[in-house]
């Protein structure tokens, strides 16, 4: 279960369970869907004495942690990491930051002591950023480019990933049929075999299928040669009228 789930339901548990403590009789709020979000209590119903005492066995645990899950409720929305993992980091990061988590309704130490420490991060983070520089604030968007490319390999059998490597910045930014058509006219794949032998060389692997063809060419060679020394070997031993010794 996702975290961020499993705070939200334990803090809805527990204003239930203090709605039960609240009320002079043994009822408990029962939240109506629609009204979950603003925790509004459309009605309440009565619960028997047995009822009560298997809800507060299955709920009660709660209360021991109601500190600590009031915290974690309130590190949710505090959401410094989605907000750098979706946004990056650029020059203005701390700024927005600053005034988004400036207005969130805190009220636990340990959270605004995280804000401190989050904002502390980004400024350190974006100190020496250039106007328009951009970070990236998660790997995810590395991942999906290589999900991409090697997509863009599988469809293509004469190529291997070397010369595909150009597909990733290929892929980035906005791209329409003018975009690729002028690409078609303008790049062949003789560009894309030079380039690639300019600026990446040779793979391991093709250095190794390199070598393993020389050694079978020489292997081939020799044993070319040796099969004609015995032919000439074979003649010159009939000229005599000799017998040949070749095994």
């Amino acid at each position: 279960m996702n975290i961020d789930e499993l705070v939200n339901w334990a803090d809805k548990t527990l204003m239930i369970l203090d709605l039960q403590e609240c009320l002079q009789k043994k009822t408990v709020a029962v939240l109506i869907k629609n009204k979950l979000a603003t925790g509004k209590c459309d009605m309440t119903v009565p619960l028997n004495d047995d009822d009560y005492k298997e809800f507060l066995e299955d709920f009660g645990w709660l209360k021991d942690m109601e500190a600590d899950i009031r915290m974690f409720s309130e590190y949710a929305l505090i959401g410094v990491r989605n907000e750098v993992r979706t946004q990056g980091l650029h020059t203005g990061s701390y700024e927005e930051l600053d005034k988004k988590l400036n207005d969130l309704p805190l009220k636990c130490k340990e959270s605004y002591q995280l804000c401190g420490e989050c904002l502390d991060f980004i400024e350190q983070q974006t100190e020496g950023l250039k106007e328009g520089d951009l970070l990236l604030g998660s790997d995810e968007v590395i991942e999906a480019l290589f999900g991409t490319t090697k997509k863009l390999v599988n469809e293509d059998a004469k190529h291997g990933l070397t010369s595909f490597v150009l597909a990733a910045p290929a892929s980035c930014g906005e791209l329409d049929e003018v975009t690729i058509m002028n690409a078609f006219c303008a790049i062949k794949d003789k560009h894309v075999n030079e380039w690639s032998q300019l600026n990446l060389g040779r793979t391991h692997l093709s250095k190794r299928r390199r070598c393993y063809k020389v050694a079978k060419n020489l292997m081939t060679k020799a044993k070319e040669m040796a099969s004609f020394f015995r032919r000439m070997e074979q003649k010159v031993a009939g000229s005599f009228g000799g017998e040949s010794k070749v095994a």
